[in-house]
C-alpha cells in the first residue's frame, strides 16, 4: 500500500508545535505509512502560486492534522479555507482528520462534535510529558491508518458525449 499523504494545517506562530509533531511522525514516514506535507514544502520561484500548491495537497491528503491554537482561530485562511476542507473531507470519510489542541483557548463550538487531542480541556502546552503525548498521537494515526479505507472522492467525472452515429 502506498504511503498516505498527510497534510498539517497550522498557523505560522505555532511552528514550534509543528516541529515537535513532525519529529514524532517521522517513524510513520520511515515505515512508508505516510508522506508528510506542510506549507514549508511550497516551492518558491515556480509557475504555481503558494495556494495552487497547497490546495491540491489538503484536498488529496489521506490524513489531515489540524493544530488548534488561539492564533489558528485568528487566522482567516486557516478558518475559512483549510478548516472547512478538513471537516468536509472527514465527514465524507475521505480522510482521517485529527484536531490537536496545541495551546489553550476557547475552541469553536463547531469543533465540539469532534474528538480533540490530547483532550478538549488540556493542550499540548499544558501536558507534563509532551513527547509521550505526541507519541500517543502518532501511534493513534498509525493504528487508524491500518483500518482506514477512504471513501471515493465525489468529484464529478467529465464524460464525453459521442455523436449518435458512433457506437
Amino acid at each position: 500500500m502506498p504511503a498516505a499523504p498527510l497534510f498539517i494545517s497550522y498557523c505560522h506562530k505555532d511552528q514550534k508545535w509543528l516541529d515537535l509533531l513532525s519529529v514524532h511522525l517521522q517513524s510513520l514516514e520511515n515505515d512508508g505509512l505516510i508522506e508528510t506535507w506542510d506549507d514549508r514544502d511550497i516551492r518558491a520561484g515556480g509557475k504555481e502560486t503558494w495556494e495552487a500548491q497547497l490546495l491540491p495537497k489538503i484536498e488529496s491528503a489521506g490524513v489531515i492534522v489540524v493544530l488548534l491554537s488561539p492564533d489558528f482561530a485568528a487566522s482567516d485562511y486557516c478558518q475559512k479555507v483549510e478548516l472547512p476542507i478538513a471537516i468536509t473531507r472527514k465527514e465524507k470519510g475521505q480522510a482521517l482528520v485529527y484536531f490537536v489542541l496545541v495551546r489553550p483557548y476557547a475552541v469553536e463550538r463547531s469543533l465540539s462534535r469532534f474528538q480533540i487531542l490530547p483532550s478538549p480541556n488540556q493542550s499540548l502546552k499544558q501536558v507534563r510529558d509532551k513527547d509521550e503525548t505526541l507519541e500517543k498521537i502518532a501511534r493513534r494515526i498509525r493504528d487508524e491508518l491500518d483500518d482506514f479505507r477512504p471513501s471515493p472522492s465525489q468529484t464529478p467525472r467529465v464524460t464525453r458525449v459521442l455523436p449518435p452515429y458512433l457506437p
